[in-house]
């Protein structure tokens, strides 16, 4: 896949320019994978729209495609980048995802995530 099929596909996770509902983007994904599959690391590279914009099930559909997880704190604190309060409820769910893949150093990532989503003054993240 392309850098820009990549960035495409990227965008197409997280604007949903036609409101798309998440069984739509996850068999859009299906088939682009069927004609090509993608690589580990362009399913990483697909964590970033899911967990910003709080497409839970999305999340978990990508998850189950990859063999190890890595950088799970940098995945959290993207996350709660950003002010969107409509979608909060959705991003403690993401949350709640990432921290099942949480081994080590967990009160550390825990605590950089709250500080960056009350930087952002994301209180319902932060009570969470």
């Amino acid at each position: 896949m392309s850098e820009q099929e990549l960035k495409n596909l990227q965008i197409y996770i997280g604007k949903r320019n036609q409101s798309q509902t998440d069984e739509q983007v996850i068999d859009h994904i299906k088939k682009i994978n069927d004609e090509t599959p993608l690589t580990q690391e362009e399913w990483h590279k697909l964590i970033f729209p899911s967990c910003n914009n709080g497409h839970v099930e999305i999340l978990k559909f990508v998850l189950s495609h990859i063999q190890s997880l890595n950088n799970i704190k940098e995945y959290m604190i993207h996350t709660v980048y950003g002010r969107n309060e409509n979608i909060n409820e959705n991003r403690i769910e993401v949350l709640k995802e990432f921290i099942k893949y949480l081994t080590d150093n967990k009160e550390e990532c825990l605590n950089e995530t709250m500080i960056n989503a009350g930087w952002f003054g994301e209180t319902e993240i932060v009570k969470f």
